[in-house]
């Protein structure tokens, strides 16, 4: 009774236990806080229209894919946990075979397998996320059936070639007459290499066997087979007795390469396949042709159509029609428009066009805004690698070789590719504006392949093959480091030139093998070093790096002082006497009046005068006399001082350079010491050489001058620039900025009197002094040795 008991208890723990959990997704070390919740599922059906909402809060940017085989549509939410509730959802029906929810630790992802193809669409909204779908069948048929003009055409069952089995040369002395056995059809160039010589490009097929050189027959003297992996190719190289032309066509499993017409008569062209690539805002659609197309393009209803001649057939990987989402083709469809094969392109809204030939193909770009010569479609797409193409494509292929859609991605990014021996199968591939490196991480996932990039090669090969590779190394990397354990030692001294050796004992114990010992002879300045060969080689390049002579800088400076000052003077001396010898009374009896010394009653004149004017004035009686001079003096003074310094120093050390002397200052008094004080100008550089061979300089400029100087102090007058500045080697830079502009007034005046208004200048002088000095530092760097 008590087992059951317990039992019961441990029972009703546990489903408490289920029952407190909100989430079986979340974990406690995520930051919940950041990360979205997906609540619920909905999904509705209108005939054959559905509409699936995810309840989510918060959905960071998502993605959607959808495949075809089988059919699939997959919905990827990044940083995302579920409910409990939400993982019960499930939905089946006649289009839905089966709803799964694979929650991973930073996403989590919705896969609906589908029993047929569909066209989807998906927005976010406040609720979630909102994807709609719908059997796009009948659409195609709507489409097919809505333009009386165009009718419908055979798609034969002819597959891609992949391989060439046989050649044969029939030709004659006057026409050339090849037949060549393959398993389908292909994309095929030719043309002249120079007039004695043809070639013929078939694309994506191998040729079986290893002969590479077929006997002439005719007019044909040789053949000669060339392969190349990428693209990959088999080119034929005819070597003809006399310029000829020639055409290509396809009969009953053979290629037929012919310079007479007539022969080719009953032969067909087929158009391979259509792909469809997007890069910026051009679209551009690909008709791989086995052969030469010829076309009329017209313009039929608004959409644009290419009418072919009446021996072109479609091959079976060419779909009826191609649907495009929001390009600015919307889709592409194939019949025949008045009795002819057509390829119809049918415009989403107002789209400029233009159709090109390049080699075996016709490709129509498309853009909603009007190419000019200065944006080349052509180059806007990648081709030939003449523009970098854009990130960011759009791919619409269905059932395609793995290795040509991986060319298909890289083309026109200047990348070398190879790929493994076991690189095969199909691929299918439908995505819009995504990084290119996103498609290939999805078709390399599905197919189990890697990329491994050396140089400007890239090598595809499966995940098998490059754990067998690294395991190699390893094995490799093991045995190697065995037989260095029984390598013999040596014993040799390596000399260290332009610094000490102990600075580079750690440097030199870095590279060492662990078997390795080192000493410094600091006599000789040297290392005795005992190691293997490999390592003391090892030792000797590392020195030959860190062991340089320190490159040198020299400074070469002119310093040049401009230096204009100006002084302008005027003063006045005048002076009055009177003498009268008697009055009519006792006191005073007689008067005399008379200036100081000189007899001048206001003597204020200019010292060492340029210019003078005296005027005397006086009575007939001899009793009143009035003496006047006027001088003034101006000067002018211009002066440039130049010198041109140059010192050498290390790089990254700094180097003064001083031109002035010294003030000594003798104070006035007893036990006095004298002082001296360094006049003139200093200048201080400290140069870097960059890793570019630019020079980095900190520069400091400072002129000093003598003050004034009483009885026991003197004070000196500092003016300073600082800076730093980036040169090439021999470039000038120039500083400036110290500047002195100085501006005096002295005027000496008869108090009072020299207020008076208009008569004032009669009693006073005025001295007027300006100075003007400007130093201007031009410094030049060069590296001596590098």
């Amino acid at each position: 009774m008590k087992k059951i008991l317990l039992y019961i208890s441990v029972a009703i723990f546990m489903i408490l236990g289920c029952a407190e959990k909100k989430s079986v997704l979340l974990d406690d070390n995520k930051n919940v806080a950041n990360r979205s919740l997906i609540k619920g599922f909905d999904i509705k059906k209108d005939d054959k229209k559905y509409e699936m909402n995810i309840k989510v809060n918060d959905p960071k940017d998502l993605s959607v894919y959808y495949g075809k085989n089988p059919y699939s549509l997959t919905i990827m939410l990044p940083e995302a946990d579920v409910d409990a509730d939400a993982m019960k959802f499930t939905f089946k029906d006649d289009l839905v075979d089966r709803f799964s929810i694979l929650p991973k630790q930073d996403q989590v992802v919705i896969t609906l397998t589908l029993k047929d193809d569909v066209d989807y669409s998906y927005s976010i909204n406040n609720d979630g996320v909102l994807v709609k779908f719908k059997i796009d069948k009948a659409d195609v048929k709507n489409v097919l059936k809505s333009s009386n003009w165009l009718e419908n055409v055979e798609i034969l069952n002819v597959k891609q070639a992949t391989f060439i089995s046989d050649l044969e040369n029939l030709s004659n002395n006057s026409e050339v007459y090849l037949t060549l056995l393959t398993d389908g059809t292909t994309k095929i160039d030719y043309g002249f290499i120079n007039a004695d010589n043809i070639y013929v490009d078939f694309y994506d097929v191998k040729m079986l066997g290893d002969k590479t050189v077929y006997p002439g027959m005719g007019i044909v003297k040789e053949i000669k087979v060339v392969t190349s992996l990428f693209p990959q190719k088999v080119r034929l190289i005819l070597s003809l007795a006399k310029p000829i032309d020639i055409n290509v066509g396809f009969k009953e499993g053979k290629f037929i390469v012919s310079s007479n017409k007539e022969k080719l008569a009953d032969s067909v062209l087929f158009i391979n396949k259509i792909d469809s690539r997007v890069v910026g805002k051009v679209q551009g659609i690909s008709l791989s042709a086995g052969g030469k197309l010829r076309y009329e393009k017209k313009v039929i209803d608004g959409n644009l159509v290419l009418l072919f001649e009446e021996n072109v057939r479609f091959a079976r990987e060419v779909s009826p029609i191609n649907f495009y989402d929001g390009t600015p083709i919307k889709y592409v469809k194939v019949g025949k428009v008045m009795g002819k094969p057509a390829v119809v392109f049918v415009p989403n809204g107002d789209v400029y066009s233009k159709v090109e030939d390049d080699k075996g193909s016709v490709i129509v770009y498309s853009s909603s805004e009007q190419f000019t010569k200065t944006v080349d479609a052509k180059k806007d797409v990648g081709a030939k690698g003449k523009v970098e193409a854009s990130e960011l494509i759009s791919l619409s292929i269905k059932d395609m070789d793995v290795k040509e859609a991986i060319k298909l991605i890289y083309y026109g990014r200047n990348k070398n590719i190879i790929f493994g021996k076991e690189v095969q199968g199909k691929t299918s591939i439908f995505v819009k504006d995504v990084h290119y490196k996103t498609a290939l991480a999805a078709i390399y996932r599905e197919n189990n392949l890697v990329e491994v990039e050396e140089d400007n090669v890239v090598w595809v090969i499966s995940k098998s093959r490059q754990d067998e590779i690294l395991a190699e190394k390893n094995k490799l990397m093991k045995i190697a480091e065995e037989e260095k354990k029984t390598e013999p030692l040596f014993t040799e001294i390596i000399p260290v030139n332009y610094y000490k050796a102990s600075d580079f004992d750690a440097v030199v114990k870095g590279v060492l093998s662990p078997r390795g010992k080192v000493q410094v002879e600091s006599k000789s300045n040297s290392f005795v070093v005992t190691d293997t060969k490999d390592s003391i080689a090892k030792v000797k390049n590392v020195l030959k790096e860190v062991d340089k002579p320190t490159p040198q800088v020299t400074i070469e400076a002119r310093v040049v002082e401009v230096s204009d000052s100006s002084d302008l003077a005027y003063g006045i001396k005048w002076g009055a006497n009177t003498n009268i010898n008697k009055t009519s009374i006792n006191f005073p009896h007689s008067i005399g009046i008379n200036g100081g010394a000189g007899g001048y009653m206001v003597n204020l004149p200019v010292g060492a005068p340029t210019g003078a004017l005296a005027l005397t004035l006086g009575n007939i009686s001899n009793t009143f006399n009035i003496d006047m001079a006027i001088s003034a003096m101006e000067s002018r003074n211009k002066a440039k001082t130049i010198s041109s310094p140059k010192i050498t120093t290390l790089d990254n050390q700094e180097a003064e350079i001083k031109s002035g002397g010294k003030a000594i200052i003798v104070p006035s008094g007893d036990n006095t010491q004298s002082q001296t004080i360094d006049v003139g100008i200093k200048l201080k550089v400290k140069p870097h050489i960059t890793a570019n061979n630019m020079i980095f300089m900190e520069i400091e400029v400072e002129k000093s001058s003598l003050g004034a100087v009483s009885g026991t102090n003197a004070e000196t007058l500092e003016k300073k620039a600082k800076t730093q500045v980036l040169l090439a080697n021999g470039e000038t830079t120039v500083i400036g900025g110290i500047y002195e502009d100085e501006q005096n007034e002295i005027k000496n005046e008869v108090p009072g009197l020299s207020k008076i208004p208009f008569l004032g200048w009669l009693f006073r002088n005025n001295t007027e002094k300006r100075a003007k000095k400007e130093l201007l530092v031009f410094i030049t760097p060069r590296i001596q040795n590098k």
